[in-house]
């Protein structure tokens, strides 16, 4: 770190210290024998029936430095679906296991709900150490690995629509009339919207955002009337939106005269 350049950390740091000597291997050694592994976060999806369980460090089911982590593992409280836990993804030394449940996770009292945590005597590091017990949360997934992209294009009647990595989901307020199976989504102005409840985090544009669509507002068929209908906001602290916009007050736009049956696209 001491020659300029500078690197990005994905994670947290906690009690930081600094020495004026080199510590050794073996130092490092003696503390993480010391120190029992844990589970540190657990994220899962709406809809999708897997959660991704991460412990402090690689974990082992033998106390020998073997054995694949199992659903025997782990106990699941779920407070309204009594779903189980029905397979896991694991090699014996990875301090992350994938488990399989017996239903996916819906928009009613799972993510940031239900919580996970390791048996008693079921799950060791390689100095044997028992892993701590202690319920972590299921939270959502924190944001796809690529760039986030919604098609818009579910089956008909989808009460939820999911990024192409099926990460983050959106509850649909109107599935009767936002998904008609023809690859679009519609609105009538109303109450056609997705609602982002989770991973919301994944949503902030930082420098830069991009929107493809092919938009027909219903208004443009009815010829000169006026109109702004929202395409996309972003509520509450530093709200923007992207609208078609529509406006024939000549007193305060003297300038914006649109034909027939044409609007604009507005952003602010």
């Amino acid at each position: 770190m001491g020659n300029g350049s500078r690197k990005g950390l994905i994670g947290k740091i906690d009690d930081v210290k600094v020495w004026n000597v080199a510590k050794t291997d073996a130092y490092f050694e003696s503390i993480d024998q010391m120190s029992p592994p844990k589970i540190v976060r657990v994220e899962g999806a709406i809809d999708r029936d897997y959660i991704i369980v991460t412990f402090s460090e690689g974990v082992y089911a033998n106390t020998d430095q073997s054995g694949n982590l199992s659903p025997n593992d782990f106990h699941l409280v779920d407070l309204d679906n009594s779903r189980t836990i029905i397979s896991g993804n694991h090699n014996a030394g990875d301090s992350i296991i994938t488990l399989t449940l017996s239903s996916p996770l819906d928009n009613s009292n799972d993510i940031n709900v239900d919580t996970i945590s390791a048996n008693s005597n079921s799950i060791y590091d390689e100095y044997n150490n028992s892993a701590d017990t202690s319920s972590m949360t299921i939270t959502g997934q924190t944001c796809p690995i690529g760039p986030t992209i919604f098609s818009l294009n579910e089956t008909s009647g989808s009460t939820t629509i999911a990024d192409s990595e099926s990460v983050i989901k959106g509850k649909v307020n109107d599935p009767s009339q936002s998904f008609m199976g023809d690859g679009y989504f519609h609105g009538d102005g109303s109450n056609n919207y997705i609602d982002f409840e989770n991973n919301t985090q994944c949503m902030q544009a930082s420098t830069s955002m991009t929107l493809a669509t092919r938009i027909k507002p219903s208004i443009m068929d009815s010829g000169s009337n006026s109109t702004i209908q929202r395409i996309l906001a972003r509520d509450g602290s530093g709200n923007y939106q992207l609208s078609t916009w529509r406006n024939n007050d000549s007193a305060n736009f003297p300038n914006y005269k649109p034909p027939t049956g044409v609007g604009s696209i507005a952003f602010w």
